[in-house]
């Protein structure tokens, strides 16, 4: 790190100590957004795929398809069924377990950045149901902006195939109370790490944004948080195929939050920040590309 971004940080910490009623407001915001949103919608979701991924019953179920994916994604039958959790569980959790897979030894350190880099979007029931159903009223346009999104991941996965992604599973004895436990364990631990990111980038937000103008303030305020700023956009008075347009981009993009979120906590897959960023922008071109003949 040089020496300008140590000033830029210290700068972040008197703006810190100088805003604290605009933290704590940030932060209240952040922890009621956890708490009444991603907290339910996440959770048991996260606890039952971690728990049949370690049991190996979504490996299994990808047996009858693994010679099809091997030959056009460069996938064995275990690494697609991350792929499946991926579109499923959506981001940051998904990655974080693509993450864990890599510190277990069940994939190397490049295919763990393949599969976190190429599979990266919100969850299935943020977008079917939040988005489309909440936001749009319609759930068509929700399964459909799932379906982009799959599209997006399964480009990109082709075009990276001569990293080919063999899932080494465990060879233990599978002990169901015991996955059932950690599967609770880790499924916790990551939706703290969720918390504690989302009020760190809400609250870096809201100390920024009176430095803007007031266009880079509203454009910092909607890919900060993907969530949040879906709900913007769909409120916002632009024509409805932008609005759709616009966040099927930041669904591909993820939001700084997520952002943070992965690059901080997938220790074991060393990502590139630079990488990742120009992943995030690939995908969201994809999805305005496919949005075009979907939407």
């Amino acid at each position: 790190m040089n020496k300008f971004f140590h000033i830029f940080l210290l700068l972040i910490c008197a703006l810190i100590l100088a805003n604290g009623a605009a933290i704590i407001d940030a932060s209240a915001l952040a922890v009621t957004l956890w708490f009444e949103k991603l907290l339910p919608s996440m959770f048991v979701g996260m606890v039952f795929v971690r728990f049949i991924v370690a049991i190996g019953i979504l490996p299994w179920l990808m047996k009858p398809i693994s010679v099809g994916t091997r030959w056009l994604l460069g996938l064995d039958g275990g690494a697609f069924s991350l792929v499946l959790v991926s579109v499923l569980l959506g981001f940051p959790a998904s990655s974080m377990m693509i993450d864990e897979a890599v510190g277990k030894g069940e994939l190397t350190i490049d295919q763990g950045q393949r599969l976190i880099n190429c599979c990266c979007c919100a969850s299935c029931s943020f977008i079917i149901v939040t988005v489309g159903t909440l936001l749009y009223q319609s759930l068509a346009i929700g399964i459909r902006l799932w379906l982009i999104q799959i599209l997006t991941i399964l480009t990109l996965l082709f075009f990276t195939r001569k990293t080919p992604c063999e899932f080494m599973a465990s060879n233990v004895q599978p002990k169901c109370f015991s996955y059932f436990a950690q599967a609770v364990s880790a499924s916790i631990n990551t939706m703290l790490i969720i918390a504690g990111y989302l009020m760190i980038t809400l609250s870096l937000c809201a100390i920024l944004s009176p430095f803007l103008p007031s266009s880079l303030s509203q454009l910092l305020s909607i890919i900060a948080e993907f969530s949040s700023g879906c709900v913007r956009l769909a409120q916002s008075g632009i024509p409805s195929f932008q609005k759709l347009l616009f966040t099927n981009m930041l669904l591909s993009f993820g939001g700084l939050c997520v952002h943070l979120q992965i690059l901080g906590s997938c220790e074991h897959s060393k990502l590139s920040i630079y990488r990742f960023i120009r992943m995030r922008l690939l995908q969201s071109l994809l999805a305005v590309f496919f949005s075009l003949f979907l939407l």
